[in-house]
C-alpha cells in the first residue's frame, strides 16, 4: 500500500506523486478528471469510428474509456496505476449496458511496462492526462505510436518540441491532438 508520505529523497517528485491523497510511488500524475466538454471535444476531433481501439494512459475513472466506447461505438482500453482508482472506473463501467461494458477493458498496471500496454490489435488512438514532468520517460513510447500513425491526444499540458509542434492537427479548450501524416511516415507510392 502506498505510504502518505514521499520518500526521503533530493527530488522526491521524480519517482512518483500524491494520488488519492497518498504517495504513489511510480505515479506520473495525480488524477483529475477532465471534464466532458474536452473529452467530447477532442475524441470527435481525432474522428473515432466504431472501428477505433483508444488506449487510455492512465485511465483514473474511466471517464475517457466510456465516453468512447458510448458515443462512438468504439473499443477502449484503460491502464491505471492506482488500484483505487481502477475500482471507480470498473464501478463507472458497471453503470453501462453490457453491449457497451463489452467494449472496454480496464487494466491495473504501470504505463513504463510495455505488457500492461499490450493490445491483441494496435490501439489507433492514445489518450493520456499526466504531468508534464514525466513527458520524458513516455517520450519513446509515444513517439513509437505516433511514428505508427496513431493519432494522440493529450490533455492539460501540451508536448513540446519541434517535433511535436509539427504533428499538432488540432487543438482546443486544454487537449492537443497529435497526428503524424501518412507521407511522413516513409511509405510512398
Amino acid at each position: 500500500m502506498p505510504s502518505a508520505l514521499p520518500p526521503d529523497e533530493d527530488d522526491e517528485l521524480a519517482e512518483g506523486c500524491y494520488i488519492n491523497g497518498r504517495w504513489m510511488q511510480g505515479g506520473l500524475a495525480p488524477w483529475h478528471p477532465t471534464d466532458d466538454t474536452r473529452v467530447q471535444e477532442s475524441l470527435t476531433a481525432a474522428g473515432l469510428e466504431s472501428t477505433d481501439l483508444l488506449l487510455e494512459l492512465g485511465c483514473g475513472d474511466g471517464k475517457i474509456c466510456c465516453a468512447a466506447a458510448k458515443v462512438f461505438g468504439c473499443r477502449a482500453v484503460g491502464v491505471e496505476l492506482d488500484e483505487a482508482m481502477v475500482q471507480v472506473a470498473c464501478s463507472r463501467l458497471a453503470d453501462f449496458p453490457e453491449r457497451l461494458q463489452a467494449l472496454v477493458e480496464i487494466r491495473h498496471g504501470d504505463l513504463l511496462d510495455k505488457a500492461a500496454l499490450w493490445t491483441e490489435d494496435p490501439p489507433t488512438c492514445v489518450t493520456m492526462a499526466l504531468m508534464p514532468d514525466h513527458y520524458d520517460k513516455l517520450e519513446p513510447l509515444l513517439e513509437g505510436y505516433v511514428s505508427a500513425g496513431v493519432k494522440l491526444i493529450v490533455f492539460h499540458w501540451e508536448l513540446k518540441g519541434e517535433h511535436w509542434k509539427q504533428r499538432l492537427v488540432r487543438d482546443g479548450n486544454g487537449w492537443w491532438l497529435y497526428h503524424q501524416p501518412l507521407e511522413t511516415r516513409g511509405l510512398r507510392c
